[in-house]
């Protein structure tokens, strides 16, 4: 379960740096993924020392006053039980370079995407996560 978070979360684990482009209202909104590596959800994950691990939603809600917060839904089967999961985390957002944007959570983690219309791309551990407005 660990794994799969770090997966999801994996977008807000890198960095960027810039300058302001827009304000924190111009974003706001909440942000649903939509694809992961090219591929609609529902997206699972295979680790052999767990299990499986299947996100059937996602999403980001940009506020206006800067927080966000991130919440994923799924399914897990360990030693062949399957049980439903859903977790979740806050923390803030500041628009940085023309089109970047880098989140700050509680832990001092922090985590970066590229801002494209009314799209989020997050890039981790070698998947592409994109939200859609």
């Amino acid at each position: 379960m660990q794994r799969l978070a770090l997966v999801v979360l994996t977008g807000v684990l890198l960095t960027a740096c810039g300058g302001d482009a827009f304000s924190p209202e111009d974003v706001s909104g909440t942000y649903n993924l939509e694809t992961v590596n090219g591929s609609p959800l529902p997206f699972t994950l295979t680790d052999d020392s767990t299990g499986t691990f299947t996100t059937t939603a996602a999403s980001i809600i940009l506020n206006a006053n800067g927080t966000a917060s991130i919440s994923t839904t799924g399914t897990a089967t360990i030693d062949g039980t399957t049980t439903t999961f859903t977790f979740g985390g806050s923390g803030t957002f500041e628009l940085v370079a023309p089109s970047a944007i880098r989140f700050t959570f509680p832990d001092e983690e922090t985590g970066s995407g590229t801002l494209d219309g009314d799209r989020i791309t997050i890039i981790g551990e070698g998947d592409s996560f994109v939200y859609r407005k």
